[in-house]
């Protein structure tokens, strides 16, 4: 079964550490960013992992529930295979409200067919996984990551990293410039 990694930094942090295939990228977020136009391009029989909610945690959830309902519909409605990277801990004084979007998400979500992963473990908001922003991950965190949700989420379990993607995360995490050009999407 393909993947599409899509959303924020930390889907673009999965997909280079794993070697998944990716739209996703820095400041992307519930309210700025187009997820419908990056829910079209999972492939129909694909799974997309769609990470969201790091760039919005600051604010109260109330102020983001329209923006949620939103990508909810637009996700269901697409027809595709969805799972929901919830927002990480974060080391920051908004870290409550992190909390509160994650239980948020987890609620909404239970009820759909779109698959939730909460970021929120120990492990996950331990300094040593984490980058010294304190919203990021470091290789080991991302790949704990990765472990969690393909625990968390029937639909990862499947998934295999693409060979192309994962022979460049693997030279990118040598420390190394990558010479591998994978095809785009929809080449």
């Amino acid at each position: 079964m393909d993947a599409l990694v899509l959303g924020d930094s930390i889907g673009a942090g999965i997909a280079t550490t794993i070697g998944l295939k990716s739209v996703a990228r820095r400041s992307f977020s519930l309210r700025r960013g187009d997820v419908g136009a990056q829910l079209k391009l999972i492939p129909v029989d694909g799974v997309g992992l769609m990470s969201l909610g790091l760039n919005d945690a600051a604010d109260p959830v109330e102020q983001l529930s329209k923006s949620i309902e939103k990508v909810v519909e637009t996700a269901l409605a697409s027809g595709r295979h969805v799972v929901w990277i919830g927002p990480p801990c974060v080391t920051k004084a908004w870290d409550k409200r992190a909390e509160a979007l994650d239980a948020y998400l987890k609620q909404r979500l239970a009820p759909t067919t779109i698959q939730y992963v909460s970021l929120r473990d120990p492990n996950i908001c331990a300094p040593k996984l984490r980058t010294r922003d304190g919203e990021h991950f470091t290789v080991e965190g991302y790949r704990y990551v990765w472990d969690k949700i393909k625990r968390d989420a029937p639909l990862a379990a499947k998934l295999e990293p693409d060979a192309c993607e994962q022979k460049k995360s693997q030279s990118l995490a040598a420390g190394k410039k990558s010479t591998v050009d994978c095809p785009k999407l929809g080449q």
